[in-house]
């Protein structure tokens, strides 16, 4: 499973990764939906990097970032709500998307979107 991670064009990737990965901490994609943080999750990379393009600025550093199962109950624990998504959903003009900080257990496996 992936979650979205994404900088809002304030950390450059060398600065992400040196900073965030390597302390085991990322920002993830969310939105608000009433009172709960809902995180957009994907089970495939193709359908994570459609979202990406559909809803994400060009100039935002952005990409996947992969899940183990002790990060989706972390998320759960939090009262995140995860939406798994397998359809890459245009919602930028529905949602103001943010992010969140999420400690990770482990390093994190980063796959980055140059799309």
């Amino acid at each position: 499973m992936l979650a979205i991670l994404c900088t809002d064009g304030q950390l450059e990737l060398s600065h992400l990764v040196k900073e965030c990965l390597n302390e085991h901490w990322a920002p993830v994609l969310a939105y608000q939906d009433g009172s709960r943080t809902v995180i957009p999750v994907f089970h495939d990379s193709k359908t994570a990097q459609a979202f990406i393009r559909r809803n994400l600025p060009k100039e935002w550093v952005r990409g996947g970032i992969f899940l183990t199962e002790n990060d989706v109950l972390s998320m759960k624990e939090k009262g995140w709500h995860l939406q798994e998504m397998s359809f890459p959903r245009k919602m930028s003009d529905l949602v103001k998307f943010s992010l969140e900080i999420h400690n990770f257990v482990a390093k994190p496996e980063l796959k980055v979107s140059s799309c």
